[in-house]
This record gives structure tokens, C-alpha cells and sequence, in this order.
């Protein structure tokens, strides 16, 4: 399926763009193999990156730089902390105010906004200990919802504090978030009602301390194209259907000890394809080997639950860096802040 075309060394930020490979080193930032924005060596910072302009922040002074997608420089904007970037928006948090503002084709616009959430269309949610509030820039809040009013199947969710974990996406007007107690939910964005809950898998065990819940809520990803939620956590693969409810899971412990391969490791954003699922995971360790254990890169195939590709990483580790993927390329940093390219073959 893939094979290794390049390596690129001290790579410390990558993002895979439909504009090209974004990665920046000690030099500045680079697009491809151009430098196209230059650091000096006393830089403290790094760049992010949506659909019309690269982002560099300095931490040191709390600065934003706005650059266009090659590297041409726009603007620069100071006293801010902290960011939140979308496809057509980018939130800083102003220092001395604590508010919100946001730039929008190049022009800083203030909103009554505190607090740092996520910004869905044209609503923003703030999670606030125990609750999620959703306002409009303006800040007027549109609906809250409560998280301890959830009560689940075993009568007992009110007495634990319910924490959100991950924020999934938005599918057919539903927000959906993993919870700290071994949950998913789902709301109606427009009206903050619950619409869903999925907390209990009949016959799933995965050890004592895990029989008949989700194990880990966050290691899963949104799949909206296909109306379901596609996890894989220890040696399991979970499939929620958005539409039915319905919960399967598939032990793949078996496919897995035929590539030497000891368990999949944390999802975070891991990409996907109708097909695939890419994953890492950690290998056996060999007879008489001293060191820890390899990861590997591996092609889950979402249908017959078989790997159809795995490399293994001999020389480092994979730690929690997340694999990328472009039409053609698939892209994985390991610890040692080298960056792997596998050019697609099949």
C-alpha cells in the first residue's frame, strides 16, 4: 500500500494541507522543501494553519503573525494569548481583557466572550466545570446544558463529576463528546437537548475494571460521511451507528499477533479513509531484547478487520504523535522529531 519515499530530521510541527506539507524546524517554516517563512534563532513559538493563512505565534511576546499560504507575510497582532482556528476564523484571547476577538479576512473583530470553546457555524460553546453554554459571538447565550443531569443506566452518574473529554464534531445537527466516566453524548446543537448516550456494551469485557462500559470514550473519531463513530482501543475495533444506536465491537487480537503487535495505542484525530483506519500500536517485545518494545504505523481495513500494511519504527518511538494522511502521502513524527513520508503504491 505504501512505501518510504523521505525523512525529513528536527521536524518540530507538521500539517498536511491540501496546499502542500506545512512543517516547521529551527530555521522558520517550511512548505514542501521552500522555507517560506523565516525564524530567527531567538524564536519561541510555533505555526498553525487553516483554509487561507498561516498563523505563527511568538510566546514570548505574545504576538500573532498572519501569513497567506505561501509564506507572504500580512499582518501582525499583539497582547494576545492563546488561539482557536477554524476554516474561516481565527480566535486569539486578548491579554489585559480576557476577552475573545476573532480575525475574518484579515480584520480583528471583539466579541463578549471569555473563555476559550469551540466554535461551531456561527455558535460558540464554552465548557464551564459542570456545563456546556452555547452563546452567539456577541456573546448572548442561546442554551446551557447541564452534564450532571445526565443519568445513566446504573442510576449513579449524578453522584461523579462528569467532565467532557474530546469534542468529535457535528453530524446532522448533533455535537458529540466523550465524557470522563466512560461515555458518549450527543446534543442537538440548535437546542442543547441530549439526544443521545451510549454508556454500556453488553458482553464487553476488556479487563476487571472495564466489563460492559466504553473503556476509553476519547479513542474514537467521527466518520460523518458513513453516519457512524469508529474507534479502537487495547485490542479492539468499535463501530457506533449514529442512526440505529447500535454498538459492535470486534476483538482483533488475532490479526494483530500475526504483525508481532502487542496492542493499538491511544486514538487521538487519527485519519481515516472508507476503508482504513490508520493506527499506531505497540509491538511484542523479542526474546532476549533489553530495550522497549517498537511501535509501528499499520492500515487497519475498517471492513474484514485484517492490517493491510504495517511498518515497524526500529530506532524510536512513536510516543503520541498522530499519523496524517494526503491523497497520496502518509505522514508519521516519531519521538526523535523525524518526520516519516510513505508515498501510496496501491
Amino acid at each position: 500500500m505504501f512505501t518510504k519515499s523521505k525523512i525529513i530530521a528536527e521536524v518540530k510541527k507538521y500539517i498536511c494541507a491540501s496546499t502542500g506539507l506545512y512543517f516547521q524546524n529551527n530555521e522558520g517554516v517550511y512548505l514542501d522543501s521552500k522555507l517560506i517563512i523565516e525564524c530567527n534563532a531567538n524564536f519561541a513559538g510555533e505555526f498553525y494553519l487553516n483554509d487561507t493563512v498561516i498563523i505563527l505565534q511568538d510566546f514570548k511576546t505574545s504576538s500573532f503573525e498572519l501569513f497567506n499560504l505561501d509564506g507572504l507575510f500580512s499582518k501582525a497582532y499583539f497582547g494576545f494569548y492563546n488561539y482557536l482556528i477554524k476554516s474561516d476564523k481565527v480566535f486569539f484571547i486578548e491579554l489585559q481583557t480576557n476577552m475573545m476577538s476573532y480575525i475574518e479576512n484579515e480584520i480583528l473583530s471583539k466579541t463578549e466572550i471569555k473563555e476559550n470553546g469551540f466554535y461551531i457555524g456561527e455558535k460558540y460553546l464554552v465548557v464551564k466545570g459542570d456545563r456546556i453554554l452555547c452563546c452567539d459571538l456577541d456573546g448572548k447565550e442561546i442554551w446551557v446544558f447541564q452534564l450532571n443531569s445526565i443519568i445513566l443506566s446504573d442510576d449513579n452518574s449524578t453522584d461523579k463529576n462528569i467532565l467532557l473529554r474530546k469534542y468529535f464534531g457535528v453530524w446532522n445537527d448533533q455535537i458529540f463528546f466523550a465524557c470522563n466516566i466512560k461515555f458518549i453524548i450527543g446534543l442537538e446543537l440548535s437546542s442543547g437537548l441530549i439526544r443521545k448516550v451510549w454508556s454500556t456494551m453488553d458482553g464487553f469485557i476488556l479487563d476487571s475494571d472495564n466489563k460492559g462500559v466504553i473503556p476509553k470514550p476519547e479513542s474514537f473519531v467521527l466518520d460523518k460521511a458513513n453516519n457512524i463513530l469508529i474507534g479502537a482501543i487495547n485490542t479492539f475495533y468499535f463501530e457506533i451507528d449514529l442512526i440505529t444506536d447500535e454498538i459492535k465491537y470486534f476483538d482483533v487480537k488475532a490479526e494483530l499477533l500475526k504483525f508481532g503487535i502487542y496492542f493499538i495505542k491511544q486514538i487521538s484525530n487519527n485519519p481515516f479513509t472508507d476503508e482504513h483506519l490508520f493506527l499506531t500500536a505497540m509491538m511484542k517485545q523479542s526474546p532476549n531484547d533489553e530495550k522497549w518494545s517498537s511501535d509501528c504505523l499499520i492500515a487497519f481495513n475498517r471492513k474484514t478487520h485484517e492490517i493491510d500494511w504495517h511498518y515497524s519504527f526500529e530506532n524510536a518511538s512513536l510516543g503520541t504523535n498522530v499519523p496524517q494522511i494526503s491523497e497520496n502521502k502518509l505522514f508519521q513524527l516519531d519521538s526523535n522529531n523525524t518526520l516519516h513520508i510513505f508515498q501510496k503504491t496501491t
